[in-house]
């Protein structure tokens, strides 16, 4: 019995060869190396072999799974839609908030054929959804970029935002635990 990640395998190949993006001749070697291969994914090791460009793939995924594909390298994301979400479910699902158009939140996810993801979505909203396809790694990617960014963005008077007290404390301790010699400076 063929496993539905090998019909996806064969599928998207088969609409790699009907754009054009790889030679028909070579459609059966491209399964059989990946197998051989040490990737987790069968996109992966498409761009990582350079077998086809980023935009062939994005094409060809939004064929196959018939929505429309969302390229997420250099897109700027609104910072009040990821904070909808957590960090580690947004990795987890490969899936990141791109924008909202009246009450339809537009979700970029590297699979949306995941029948379980509106549902764990409406778990922290509460609009409607539209899926669009973009790379699994690129997603993931984007989220990375956008929370490390936040956590050492800088605030109004060049402090880290994450450094916002305002004094410092300095003490030691003495054998038994107890504070000795305090000391509070201002910054």
């Amino acid at each position: 019995m063929i496993q539905s990640s090998e019909i996806f395998i064969r599928k998207l190949t088969h609409i790699l060869v009907i754009n054009g993006a790889i030679d028909a001749k070579a459609e059966h070697q491209f399964d059989e190396a990946f197998k051989k291969s040490a990737h987790e994914s069968y996109e992966m090791f498409l761009l990582d072999e350079g077998l086809v460009e980023p935009n062939e793939l994005l094409n060809a995924l939004s064929q196959c799974y018939k929505v429309p594909s969302f390229d997420v390298s250099d897109y700027f994301f609104e910072h009040n839609l990821l904070h909808f979400f957590p960090k580690d479910f947004l990795l987890r699902n490969a899936v990141i908030p791109a924008e909202l158009d009246e009450d339809m939140l537009v979700l970029v996810t590297s699979d949306p054929s995941d029948a379980d993801l509106a549902r764990k979505i409406n778990e922290f909203v509460s609009y409607d959804v539209r899926f669009c396809v973009g790379i699994y790694r690129d997603i993931c990617d984007a989220i990375e970029e956008f929370y490390d960014y936040a956590l050492t963005q800088k605030n109004e008077d060049g402090l880290d935002d994450l450094d916002t007290d305002s004094e410092v404390y300095e003490f030691e301790i003495d054998e038994e635990g107890a504070v000795i010699d305090e000391d509070i400076d201002e910054i």
